[in-house]
């Protein structure tokens, strides 16, 4: 089993090849999004994670599924239902699976839950391939162990790793774009330190981090070693510093909505500009608008203007999700991501910026069919 992307339809199709036969056939409908998938131990269904429609609640849509080979339909086992009550920390709390055990029926997949990353199982119906009956820790490590494969007489082998990320930064040659010096080090700890924004004089980082199993959101004033804490929770955050270095705004899951939140980069109380908005990208360059990707599927960028109104249909597209959205120093253009799905590759264009709003797609220039994370020269 393989998937494939065309360039010219960025729509990522799944296929099975007979081997003895040479045969290829496409087992998944042009509209599902699919990955991991697992094969039964007698060769004879597969097993896969899938979301089936966009801009859909997850019940009855997002789940592992079940389907015949060649010839079969997709079936749903309800897994998302059996697994939602540990938390796992997944795409709409549904782990991707890893193997299928024969001994039993069983499911094994890679759940995060806090700081533990371990290898979990859940057994499915042998009378309908419905998850059924509750997860169980399968390893007990304490480093991040997934990747489970079995053997046909129920041993298992599975990678244990120790993994980190910090921010790094590179000199530039201005003109070319090209590195013009050592990588130097930023953040240096046993946390995920990632997604960083630096004010216009570059003399303060906020950025995103995961500490002892909660997320927050970091300043850091280079050269320092000082780092101070903006805000923690157990939910992930996104977040921002001003291009003038005095102001941080950030915002985090709460009770189902998206609220952002400005405090200033000194300290201080937080005020709530907006009760339900989306991840906190940047903010613009005069400091009086924060742009954000929504959490609709596909995602859009929104503007909010600080102290006044939000707009969720700023920048969006019916097929594509739009996200990494970057505006030019003047605030006359915008680099952004979109792709089909979240498993295409990632495209990214440049929009002209007017006070009406963003160009349309037909005046979108497109830089690159597979790219990420624009961002802008400073000048």
């Amino acid at each position: 089993v393989f998937s494939h992307t065309e360039r010219q339809n960025p729509t990522v199709g799944v296929w099975v090849v007979d081997l003895s036969r040479g045969t290829t056939t496409r087992f998944a409908a042009p509209d599902t999004t699919s990955t991991s998938w697992v094969w039964s131990p007698d060769g004879r269904h597969l097993l896969f994670w899938a979301q089936r429609h966009r801009d859909v609640p997850p019940e009855n849509n997002i789940d592992w599924y079940v389907t015949a080979i060649p010839d079969g339909s997709p079936v749903r086992t309800e897994a998302r239902s059996a697994l939602l009550r540990e938390k796992f920390q997944a795409f709409q709390g549904l782990p991707a699976p890893d193997a299928w055990a024969q001994g039993g029926n069983r499911i094994l997949f890679h759940g995060s839950v806090g700081d533990s990353s371990n290898i979990w199982q859940v057994p499915l119906s042998s009378a309908n391939g419905r998850a059924v009956g509750t997860p169980q820790r399968v390893t007990f490590g304490t480093t991040d162990e997934a990747a489970a494969s079995v053997t046909s007489d129920g041993r298992m082998v599975f990678i244990s790793r120790t993994m980190g990320a910090d921010i790094w930064s590179v000199p530039l040659d201005p003109d070319t774009g090209k590195p013009n010096g050592l990588l130097k080090r930023v953040t240096q700890d046993a946390a995920d330190d990632y997604q960083p924004t630096i004010s216009g004089d570059g003399a303060t980082l906020v950025f995103r981090s995961r500490r002892s199993g909660r997320f927050g959101v970091m300043l850091k004033t280079l050269g320092s070693s000082t780092e101070t804490v903006v805000t923690r929770t157990p939910q992930d955050h996104s977040g921002a510093i001003s291009r003038d270095g005095t102001k941080v705004a950030y915002s985090f899951s709460q009770n189902g909505r998206m609220p952002v939140f400005v405090v200033a980069a000194s300290g201080g109380t937080p005020d709530q500009v907006c009760d339900d908005c989306g991840d906190v990208e940047e903010w613009s360059a005069r400091g009086d608008q924060i742009l954000y990707v929504t959490a609709r599927d596909p995602s859009g960028v929104g503007l909010l203007t600080v102290g006044s109104s939000h707009n969720n249909a700023w920048l969006q597209h019916t097929r594509y999700g739009i996200y990494n959205p970057r505006l030019s120093s003047d605030g006359g253009w915008i680099a952004f991501n979109a792709r089909t799905d979240r498993l295409a590759p990632p495209r990214i264009y440049v929009a002209k910026v007017g006070t009406s709003g963003v160009a349309e797609e037909r005046d979108w220039i497109a830089i690159t069919h597979d790219g990420d994370a624009p961002s802008w020269s400073p000048q």
